[in-house]
C-alpha cells in the first residue's frame, strides 16, 4: 500500500501495469492512475469514462487522476451484445469535440497502412513462420481499405470487454484510455463485431449503430476486424502468452470462415 501527498490510500488494482490504484480517504473511494492520458478528462466530461474528481501533481513530479469508484463490475464476453456499447462507441467516434481535444495534444491519425504495419514490427518473426497468418496479413497489405484523415475520430483502440465496466445503476463506462487515437471507427467497431457478436447479428448490429449497409462496409469490416486479430495476436506473443495466441488465431479463422458465408 502507497501514500500519496494528499493523504489518500493507495492500492494497486489486481491485474493491472502498476500504474492504477484503488484510492480511499476516509470514507470516499476513487479509482486512480498515474500519469493519465490528457484525454481522460474529455471522455469522463462526455460521460463516456467515469467521472473525473480531482488530478493532481505529486511531489515525484507524477500526475495522479481520480475518478468516481464504480460499484459494478467488468463486462464478461456474453455481455458484449448489450445495447449501451453501440451508443457508447456511437457517442465517442461521433464527437467532434473530442477529436479536436486529441488535435490539440498534438496527436496525428493512423491510417490502416500504419496500423498494420505496427503489428508487422511487433511481431514479424511469428508472421513469417506461420503460413496461415502471413497469408492472411500479405491480402491485407494488397488491399488496405481507403481512408480520409478529414473523417478520423477518436477511438479507444482496444475495447475488449475487459475494459468495459457495469455500474450497479447498469450504466456501462469504457475505460483505460492509453490506446486511444485518431483513426477510422472501423478499429473498434470490426474488433466488436469479429470478437463477440455472432455473424448472424452483425447487420442488425451495424444498423442499429447507425451504419448504412454497403459491400464497401463490409470489405472494411472484414479488414479491420483481421487487424483486430492480429493486433491481438501481436500484443500476446509480446507477452510470451501462446494459449492466447492460438486462441485469437482460431478466432481469425472462424471470422474469415463467417465471411465466406455472408
Amino acid at each position: 500500500m502507497l501514500q500519496s501527498d494528499e493523504n489518500w490510500q493507495l492500492t494497486p488494482v489486481k491485474g493491472s501495469t502498476g500504474n492504477t490504484f484503488y484510492g480511499t480517504l476516509g470514507s470516499q473511494q476513487a479509482f486512480i492512475k498515474r500519469n493519465a492520458t490528457p484525454l481522460l478528462a474529455a471522455v469522463a466530461r462526455e460521460e463516456i469514462a467515469p467521472k473525473l474528481l480531482w488530478s493532481r501533481r505529486t511531489r515525484t513530479g507524477d500526475t495522479l487522476s481520480a475518478q468516481e469508484w464504480i460499484h459494478g463490475g467488468v463486462l464478461t464476453s456474453a455481455e458484449m451484445t448489450d445495447n449501451q456499447i453501440n451508443i457508447v462507441l456511437g457517442k465517442l467516434h461521433r464527437s467532434r469535440n473530442l477529436v479536436d481535444t486529441f488535435m490539440k495534444m498534438g496527436n496525428l491519425a493512423f491510417g490502416p497502412m500504419e496500423l498494420l504495419n505496427d503489428c508487422y514490427q511487433d511481431s514479424h518473426e511469428n508472421i513469417e513462420k506461420n503460413s496461415f497468418l502471413k497469408n492472411i496479413f500479405d491480402k491485407m497489405r494488397e488491399d488496405i481499405p481507403p481512408f480520409d484523415v478529414r473523417e478520423c475520430v477518436v477511438v479507444h483502440g482496444d475495447v475488449n470487454h475487459k475494459n468495459w465496466i457495469r455500474s450497479n445503476t447498469q450504466k456501462i463506462y469504457l475505460v483505460d484510455w492509453e490506446t486511444a487515437m485518431l483513426a477510422d471507427p472501423l478499429v473498434d467497431v470490426s474488433h466488436i463485431l469479429s470478437h463477440y457478436i455472432d455473424p448472424r447479428n452483425w447487420n442488425t448490429w451495424l444498423v442499429y449503430s447507425g451504419y448504412k449497409l454497403r459491400p464497401e462496409l463490409l470489405k472494411s469490416i472484414l479488414w479491420y476486424g483481421q487487424l483486430s486479430f492480429f493486433r491481438q495476436i501481436a500484443l500476446y506473443f509480446k507477452e510470451d502468452d501462446i494459449y492466447r495466441v492460438n486462441r485469437e488465431i482460431y478466432g481469425l479463422r472462424k471470422f474469415c470462415e463467417a465471411f465466406e458465408n455472408i
